[in-house]
This record gives structure tokens, C-alpha cells and sequence, in this order.
């Protein structure tokens, strides 16, 4: 996916209204039917990602200006890219919970795949932090548990769940690709969206049946 065509589709991502996995305490809270609604939510969409550059490597951001200095557009766009980069934030924080759960229901054969998913994770979620603070705001953080989507008692069920954690992934970078017009930001989550696409198709083909690819990550369609 090029720069250009991200901006033209992404524009249509909308911010994401939960993480890859909800956290434990905001799920008990919900009612039943809410849980089932969400539950149908969450089979009827097919999102991915991967991979994302390394602290310092390729952000080439330049230390935020002081707000009061900074005009009103220029001060709006910087919110917008921290809510954006908090929101991708929060799912990577999930994901990496997520994949703990995986690695503790797949065979052996699959433990390396579930790690280097891991690593990649765990390394976005930091430079997605570093960003964060570089734009002058408190990263979040991650929660103590996350509700998962479905019973995860076996191979299928871990599956299953690794392809939910890098849907719930895209959608969160898809948001902040939209979200910013700053091009190392934006360059960063286009990274963090293919990636995340990739590994997801790369679950899906390990599912009996299903369709491995989806038309655009991160999105409804």
C-alpha cells in the first residue's frame, strides 16, 4: 500500500471505539447483551498489520514546539495525531497481552511465529510510546488484564485470537493514519497496518476454511 493510496482510503478510518482485547474490568462491567453485541461485532470484521521502525532508526520527528507557540491548526493537528497515536498505543499494549495467550495454546511448531509476532509488538508498542512523549503528552499504559473475545482452550481457539489481536491492531493504525498529516507519523502507522495485514493473513491460511485477505485493513468493508 503507497503513501498516496493510504491517504485516500484512510481517510474514511474511523477512531476506534475498543482495543484489540477490552480490558478485563471495562468488560465485566458491560451488560450481557452488550457483550453478546459486541461478541457479533467482532466475527463480522477481518482487519491486519505488522512490523514498525525502531525508536530513532526512521521516526525523524523533530522535538513538538511549546503549545502556546504553535498556531491553532498546527496545535489541533498535534492533538489529533496524540489521540491517534494513543488509541494504536492501547492496542499494541493489548496485543502483546494477547499473544501470551496464544504462545500458551499453540503446538511448538508455532511457538517461533508467535514469538517473533511478540517481539514486533513489543517493539511498535515502544517507539509508539517514545512518539507519544515526543509530541509532549504521557503515553497510556497497559492494563493489569483484557477480556478475551472468545474462549481460548486450544489450537483453533489461539488462532483464532491471533488473527482478533492483529485486526484489533489495524484498526487502531488505520485511525492514525488518518489521523495525521505529519509524514514520519504517518509513514510509521502505514508500517504498522501492512504489517499487521500481513500477520493476519499469515493466522488466517493456518484456519481450516475462511477467507485469508480482506480488501482494506482496518476497515468494514
Amino acid at each position: 500500500m503507497s503513501e498516496r493510496e493510504g491517504s485516500q482510503r484512510e481517510r474514511g478510518a474511523r477512531r476506534p471505539e475498543r482495543l484489540a482485547l477490552a480490558p478485563a474490568a471495562l468488560a465485566e462491567e458491560r451488560a450481557p447483551s452488550e457483550r453478546e453485541g459486541s461478541q457479533r461485532e467482532r466475527g463480522a470484521r477481518r482487519p491486519e498489520r505488522l512490523a514498525a521502525p525502531r525508536e530513532g532508526a526512521s521516526m525523524g520527528m523533530a522535538p513538538a514546539a511549546p503549545a502556546e507557540e504553535r498556531a491553532p491548526s498546527e496545535r489541533e493537528g498535534s492533538q489529533r495525531e496524540v489521540e491517534a497515536l494513543q488509541a494504536a498505543l492501547a492496542a499494541e499494549h493489548a496485543v502483546v497481552w494477547g499473544y501470551g495467550v496464544v504462545g500458551a495454546r499453540v503446538e511448538e511448531a508455532l511457538l517461533g511465529a508467535v514469538r517473533a509476532a511478540d517481539s514486533a509488538h513489543r517493539s511498535r508498542r515502544d517507539a509508539t510510546a517514545a512518539m507519544v512523549r515526543r509530541l509532549g503528552a504521557d503515553p497510556v499504559p497497559t492494563q493489569a488484564s483484557y477480556a478475551l473475545p472468545f474462549p481460548v482452550t486450544d489450537r483453533r481457539g489461539a488462532l483464532r485470537l491471533a488473527v482478533h489481536l492483529e485486526e484489533g491492531d489495524a484498526v487502531a493504525w488505520r485511525y492514525a493514519v488518518a489521523a495525521t498529516e505529519n509524514r514520519a507519523v504517518r509513514r510509521t502507522a502505514l508500517a504498522a497496518l501492512t504489517d499487521a495485514a500481513v500477520r493476519a493473513t499469515r493466522w488466517r491460511l493456518l484456519l481450516p476454511g475462511g477467507v485469508p485477505t480482506v480488501a482494506f485493513p482496518g476497515g468494514d468493508d
